[in-house]
This record gives structure tokens, sequence and C-alpha cells, in this order.
């Protein structure tokens, strides 16, 4: 195995040596724990999704959270989140947090195959480091009570037994025995043992938390079938106080709405139907591409950006943008996430080599640890697929799964970045949930949909050919911003819309009292196969053309697909968005050793004066509604988190009451 230089890194190492030290641990804050198994059961041989939940149930916010699960000998973690990693030397998997605020949960989701034995992870410890004001009701450890259930059940450690962080150890009767010397730093990473008392960390893992700290010294390197982990930490090394400016995070902002309406020209080429995307997290997939980019490649990338600053400036405002829409809106669990899956360790033992300044740029600015995953095991590409699923599942409301369908040998490296949004309505709709409304389709034909209506004080305004208005989410900067065209209009102004129109139209609302009608709607989208050429990327997906030399040092990659999938939904409760956005990096067929270490008419036959449809009427007590564009926008900066267009909510045929005739009259009846 060659030595690591400072230019190039392979993994684990290089990432071990990235992440930050481990702390001195002091007692725990009133954590819980929950594991999850599915399935529940399962043979030797067999793969097994685990979700490990840790919960915080104090008062103050824990910080510097680690939770372990010890893993018999014989298994096989398939995958394994950025923030956790698997130690080899006593087959435990670490995964650490940041920070916990009081009522938070954060789960890992790992991916194992049951070894020989048949024997399945079954405890699981916790531990912060911040005392906790009452440690009598510490909730530090779980375990199995039911072989066929597919959760573990949390015992209250009410003994308060603490161990400290050298080689103490429980008496079981609440009191503590230092083996060293008297130390105010304690440590409950207490074990359950189902009646109340707690037993050492020590006893169960067979080391203690001085140990653990001296561990990645003695780590062995994986075996070549098996998928090593770095130790990342919680998003360890980001930036959480960027340098940005507040005019380069406008600047984020006023990019982001040149984008929407990119994207908004990709979605409606040769289609007239609903269709939905998220903005931001194609955004930072596209920042995270010009991180590993150079030459024309990176001029490509940052002018479907918009963003007008130099590269170095880039990412630290891309940084700023996301905790800031994220930290004012977080009532509206506004979240933007990052994932980074790399080729690790070959078939042949060999290590792909990542740029170490571009793994830093990524860790810094966006959060990810890089994941390792072996791409070249063709037999693995759908257990990669699988592990990748249950990352997109735990940043939507389970809509954009299956976004991978597949890998090839070829990968050496796929992005995840992903934005989500449930925010309830500032003024809900009126009381009546079984509600129809009327939809005038382009057709003049009307549908019967579930109709929500909002009366009170709203940004409104009415123009040429339009009305628009804006309905605020509760406790929060964000707003549905929505552009109702009158009849006949909807697809002029499809074609004309643009920043401009929508900075024009905003200035001209003024709140006003109304009673506005929107039908319910959910919509799920994929980005169309000809989106890469709307946004003048189509060189980038050609081999031979691309200069991605920052990732490896050398380039030869290219980018062989980039996928997204968006989803929104209008309800009684909630304004819905999620969306998730991956890249997949290529190698070139002569990637070098170098690269690694080792409308309708109505059929009437009447004659008319002049050349035009009726139009039937329809009973005009029902809230009527007709096609849409709508923006999903922070209000502070302008940015657009989700944008897209509704023109036939579904619904059943509603019958007219009678037909008029606008443009003449009959000259005979019949």
């Amino acid at each position: 195995m060659p030595p690591l230089t400072n230019k190039s890194c392979f993994i684990p190492l290089c990432l071990s040596l990235l992440a930050s030290s481990p702390t001195t641990l002091a007692s725990n804050r009133d954590l819980s724990l929950a594991l999850a198994a599915s399935p529940a059961t399962a043979a030797a041989g067999e793969t097994v999704t685990y979700t490990l939940t840790v919960t915080n149930n104090g008062s103050k916010p824990a910080k510097k959270v680690i939770a372990a699960t010890p893993l018999p000998a014989d298994t096989e973690l398939v995958s394994v989140p950025s923030n956790c990693r698997a130690v080899q030397t006593d087959h435990r998997l670490i995964c650490k947090a940041k920070r916990l605020a009081p009522g938070q949960s954060l789960s890992w989701t790992f991916v194992a195959q049951i070894g020989a034995s048949g024997t399945q992870p079954t405890t699981a410890t916790v531990k912060s480091n911040k005392r906790d004001a009452n440690p009598t009701d510490n909730r530090a450890e779980l375990a199995r009570e039911d072989r066929g259930s597919d959760s573990l059940a949390t015992k209250d450690d009410t003994s308060s037994t603490s161990t400290t962080d050298t080689t103490a150890q429980s008496s079981g009767n609440g009191t503590t025995k230092d083996d060293s010397s008297s130390t105010s730093s304690t440590d409950t990473t207490a074990q359950s043992s189902g009646n109340g008392t707690a037993k050492d960390d020590s006893s169960s893992t067979s080391s203690t938390d001085t140990s653990s700290k001296n561990q990645d010294s003695h780590e062995q390197e994986p075996a070549a079938d098996k998928i090593a982990m770095p130790d990342m930490g919680a998003n360890s090394a980001r930036e959480y106080h960027p340098d940005a400016q507040a005019d380069e995070i406008h600047a984020v902002a006023t990019a982001n709405i040149a984008l929407a309406f990119d994207l908004y020209t990709a979605y409606q080429q040769g289609n007239s139907g609903n269709f939905a995307y998220s903005v931001p997290d194609l955004a930072q997939a596209l920042a995270m591409l010009a991180a590993g980019a150079d030459g024309d490649t990176l001029s490509t990338l940052l002018g479907a950006l918009h963003v007008d600053l130099q590269e170095s400036r880039l990412h630290p405002a891309f940084n700023g943008s996301a905790l800031d829409l994220s930290n004012r809106n977080s009532t509206a669990h506004l979240e933007l996430n990052t994932a980074l899956w790399g080729q690790g360790q070959s078939q042949n033992q060999a290590y792909y080599l990542f740029e170490s300044g571009f793994l830093d740029t990524l860790e810094k600015n966006y959060g990810p640890g890089l994941e390792a995953v072996d791409f070249t095991a063709a037999a693995k590409a759908p257990i990669i697929a699988n592990a990748i699923d249950p990352w997109l599942a735990a940043h939507s409301q389970n809509t954009l799964t299956g976004l991978v369908t597949s890998l090839t040998p070829r990968t050496r490296l796929v992005t995840g970045s992903s934005l989500s949004l449930d925010g309830a309505w500032q003024t809900p709709p009126d009381a009546n949930p079984a509600a129809e409304g009327r939809f005038e389709l382009s057709s003049n034909d009307q549908v019967l949909v579930p109709m929500l209506s909002f009366t009170g004080s709203f940004a409104y305004a009415e123009g040429n050919g339009y009305r628009a208005f804006e309905l605020p989410l509760a406790d929060s900067d964000l707003a549905l911003w929505v552009l109702m065209p009158d009849h006949g209009r909807f697809a002029e102004f499809q074609s004309a819309f643009g920043p401009d129109q929508l900075h024009d139209i905003l200035a001209a609302m003024t709140p006003t009292q109304k009673t506005l009608y929107l039908p319910k709607i959910a919509i799920t989208s994929d980005l169309p196969s000809g989106a890469p050429a709307s946004l003048a990327l189509s060189g980038l997906l050609s081999e031979g053309q691309a200069d991605f030399s920052r990732v490896n040092g050398e380039g030869y990659l290219f980018l062989g697909a980039l996928s997204q999938r968006s989803a929104v939904s209008l309800s009684e409760n909630a304004a819905q968005a999620d969306g998730a956005t991956i890249t997949t990096h290529l190698a070139n067929l002569d990637e070098p050793d170098s690269v690694w270490s080792g409308s309708g008419s109505s059929g009437n036959t009447t004659t008319w004066v002049d050349v035009c449809a009726p139009v039937p009427q329809y009973d005009p007590s029902l809230a009527l509604a007709r096609p849409f564009l709508f923006a999903l926008r922070d209000r502070t900066t302008g940015s657009i988190l989700s944008m897209g267009q509704v023109s036939n909510p579904g619904g059943t045929p509603a019958a007219p009451d009678s037909t008029t005739y606008p443009c003449g009259v009959p000259l005979s009846g019949g």
C-alpha cells in the first residue's frame, strides 16, 4: 500500500485524518435509544436494514452524541451512513451527532449481511459530553426483548450508575468504583440489565472510552470484499459559521431564481400536464460538481448556476445560504442534506485516490463525509443502490426512493443532495375537508376536485390576464406563491414567464381581504431526459470531454447521470415539498492505474355567425380554480425552493348546467 501524500488519499485513512479528534466525554443527558430491524428476522447470508434512533429527552441540548452498536464478528456491513464508522478491532459500529436539541431525534440507517452464525446486533449504547442535571433518569441502553420484533425496548437506568472515562466499573447498586483516580468527568454509557440496574460499557463491548480513543491507530484494513466506512463524525468538519457575506448569500438566492426558470423551461418542453421540481438540491449538486471540476467544465457549471462569484467564494456562499435558510425556517422543517458515496477498496485491494482538497471543500461547505463503497464489484451494485434508498427515504416523505436504478463497475463517485419542507399554513384553510370545487381545464371542460379555501388578508395582485396571491407558512419566512392566468391564457404565460415578470408581479402585490381557492394536489416528477441540454450541461455527460481532474488529481471522469425526483403536496394541514438530486461520476475507458493506490369541440351542429366553440356553463355556487403556476419561496431572500404547474388536478367531470355562445348568436336552433 503506497504512503499517503498531502495531495491525494484513499479511503478510509485520509478521511480519518480529516476528521476531528475525539474529546473526553462526560455524563449523559437523558438520551434514549431505539433500534429497528427490517426484516425483523433473517437467516445467515440475508441482508437486514437497521435503523438506530437516539432521542434527547432532556431539557438542554446534548452535544457530541456518540451511539455504538456491537456487531457479531461474522457480520458484514454493506452500507453505513457517512457519520458512522465500523471499528474492525472490536466489531462495533459507532455513529456521531454534533448536537441534539431538546426533544430532537436522529436516526442512522445501516445495512448488514447476517453471518454464518445467524446472530444479529441486539444492543447499543449512547453518551454525550454534557452533564445531566438529573442523572438518575438516564436512558442509555436497550436490549432485544423479542427476537420476533423489529424494535428494541428502552430501559431506564434508574440506579444512576456512572462510570469514569478511565477504567471505572459499576458496582450495580448505584455507586461507582474507580480503578485509577477520582475524576469529575463521568460517562453514563450504561447497559440496562432489564431490571433497572446498569452495567459498565466496557463489560459489554470489551473496550473503555480510553481504549476507543486509540483504536484508529490499531484498526485493521478490511477484507477486500467488505466495505470500509471512514469516521467522518456528524458533519464534523462543516463550517457552521462560514465567512459568507450577505451580498454573497443574496447572489446565491438571485442565481437560484434564474436556475428555477431554466428548470421550468426544461420541464415544460413537451409537457402540458402537472409537474413540480425542487431547486436548492439541484443547485447544491451542481456546486458540489464544481468543486471537482476545472477548465471549461468548471466554467460550464458556474454558468448553469448563474452565480456571479469567484469559485473560491462559491462554496462558502452556498454553505451560508443553506444554513441561513434552514435556521430561519426550522419550524417549517426545512432541511437541506447531502451525501457522498465514493469508490473505496476494490476487489483487488486497491484504493481509489481522491484529492484531499476536493473532499475537504465538500465536507466544510456541504457537510457530507465520504462513505466508501466498492462499485467495481458488480454483484454489489444492487445492494449499494438499496443502501442509497434509505438515505433518500430518510430525507423525504418516502417519496424519492428508486431514483438510483443502476450502478456500473465504472462508477467512481455518487453525490446526493436533498430538500425537505413540511410547513403548516399560517392561515389554515376553512374547515370543510369534504368540500368540492370546480377546476376549469384548458378545454373549457371542468372537473370536480377536493378544494381548499383560504379566507383572510393575503398578498394579492390582479393584472393583465392574471391574478396572483401568496399563502404564508406558519412561523417562517416561507410562502406558497400562486399565479393563476385568466381563462385561455395559461399557455401564453407559460411561454413568456421569467424572473423579470415574477419580480414585477411580486412588487404589485398588496394585502387584500380575499377568499382564495386551490385544489388539493400531490405531484411527483422526474427530471426530463433533455434537461442537461436545456441547462447547457451535455458536454459533462460525454466521455473524454469533461474535466473533473480536481476529484482525483488526473481526471478521466465524466458525468454518468444527473437525476432528480421532486414531490409537492398541498393539503388541509400543510404544504410539503421534497426533492433529491443524484449525480454519478463514471471513469473513462482509458482510466490509468495512477488514479488508484494499488383542447376539444362540443360536437354541436348549429350554424354560427362567427366561428367559435360553445362554452359550457357550470354551477356558479361552487368555488372555481384554473390552471396555475406555483412556487414555494423564501420571502426574505426571494430564493425559490420548489416550483411547478398544475393544469389538471384529476377529479370527476362536472356536468354543465347550460351552454352559452360568447362570440356569436345561433342562426338556427337544433
